[in-house]
């Protein structure tokens, strides 16, 4: 994962938190380019909102390791 963003990994899906506000926005442009708003969901529970996508869709978009 680039520095800067969290991710977990979990059924399917990887949860993200942005460490590094600078790359939020590019990042969640390219996820929504990728799979539209309705593969992204919000969680504001935290600190910090955390955004749960499709593993497939995170990996695509350069947010997770090989």
């Amino acid at each position: 994962m680039p520095y800067g963003v969290n991710v977990i990994v979990e059924d399917g899906f990887a949860t993200l938190e942005f460490t590094d506000p600078r790359l939020k926005a590019t990042s969640l442009a390219v996820l929504l380019d990728i799979g539209g708003p309705e593969t992204i969901d919000v969680d504001t529970g935290g600190t910090r909102r955390t955004y749960i996508v499709p593993e497939g869709n995170a990996r695509e978009a350069g947010l997770l390791d090989d």
